[in-house]
């Protein structure tokens, strides 16, 4: 076995960090209770998700999850060449993204 720096794991094989799974849970929480809310009739606030629902559900749930995944995996391959600022912009999107999921919940509670 040579000896020098250790291997360190690639893209796949890092652990989840606290933030990505505050910032995924958000999201998902947001996506299920927007799809109860629109079985109760309600309508989606957000102009494009609200084109995309016109597709079907399931446009709507997989443009959702795009539009989650997407930015998670830059922060994350951000993570392996800068650790602090991916841990920053994570922890930064989960505030902003929980902070308006909470004003809209409030909103709609009246």
């Amino acid at each position: 076995m040579a000896k020098g720096k250790a291997r360190q794991p690639g893209f796949f094989g890092r652990r989840v960090r606290l933030s990505t799974l505050c910032l995924t849970t958000v999201a998902l929480f947001d996506l299920v209770t927007t799809m109860v809310l629109l079985g109760r009739g309600m309508e989606e606030g957000n102009p494009l998700f609200a084109w995309l629902l016109g597709y079907g559900p399931q446009v709507f749930v997989g443009a959702k999850v795009v539009f989650l995944a997407g930015p998670i995996l830059i922060l994350e391959f951000v993570r392996m060449r800068s650790p602090r600022s991916a841990e920053q912009g994570t922890w930064l999107a989960f505030l902003a993204y929980a902070g308006l999921y909470g004003a809209h919940l409030m909103q709609i509670r009246g």
